[in-house]
């Protein structure tokens, strides 16, 4: 299942959700040998649609819980601020502090995660996905549901972290609010597709960096 990207013509694979269901049986029943913070990382990329490498770099430093917030100081497109959805705050306040990186790797806290990618395989293999089904499928079906939702497409640049979104800057005092309920009404769908609980919470502004 897929959409078609309207500048090159190509067929972009997005989840089913019988596909959700089977990847979130996975994470919950991964062997206990297995990296538990590859698996929240597979998680977390579930329910935020961030690239693969924003989220391995992720820096606890750069999280802000009490106003659902990331700031990535180094991303594709430079700086960039990120609403979090109660979710995505959800997995982050679970995992266990271990040094400077949210999903370290195992053979040390302040390590990239180098092994996520075999980590990553072991899931699809239990989920039974298809070796088209990449973590970058996770990014595409995260805006596939936001579209679904009827979300503008400058929302979900915005909730994605697309350069195109930085024209929203002069409007965050009203796009705030707005952002963060964008964010659990996607993330709460990837989630009940998941198997996963919903999280429950209020919605609290983002502060304009530019104030």
């Amino acid at each position: 299942m897929g959409s078609r990207n309207t500048l090159t013509g190509n067929v972009i694979r997005r989840a089913t959700n019988d596909e959700y269901g089977s990847l979130g049986k996975a994470l919950r029943t991964m062997p206990q040998t297995t990296w538990p913070a590859a698996v929240e990382a597979t998680r977390f990329l579930a329910v935020t649609g961030w690239r693969r490498g924003e989220a391995l770099a992720l820096k606890w430093s750069e999280i802000d819980l009490a106003t659902r917030t990331a700031r990535l100081a180094d991303t594709k497109t430079g700086s960039s601020l990120r609403p979090l959805s109660h979710a995505a705050c959800e997995v982050l306040r679970e995992l266990p502090r271990l040094g400077e990186l949210v999903f370290p790797a195992s053979i040390g806290a302040d390590k990239l995660m180098r092994g996520f990618h075999k980590v990553w395989l072991r899931v699809a293999k239990r989920a039974a996905l298809g070796g088209d089904f990449t973590p970058h499928v996770l990014r595409h079906s995260y805006a596939s549901v936001a579209a679904d939702h009827s979300f503008s497409e400058l929302t979900i640049a915005s909730l994605l972290g697309h350069k195109k979104a930085s024209v929203t800057s002069k409007y965050a005092h009203h796009a705030d609010t707005v952002l963060l309920q964008a964010a659990n009404d996607i993330s709460d769908r990837i989630a009940e597709l998941m198997g996963d609980a919903k999280p429950d919470g209020t919605i609290i502004p983002l502060k304009n960096s530019r104030a």
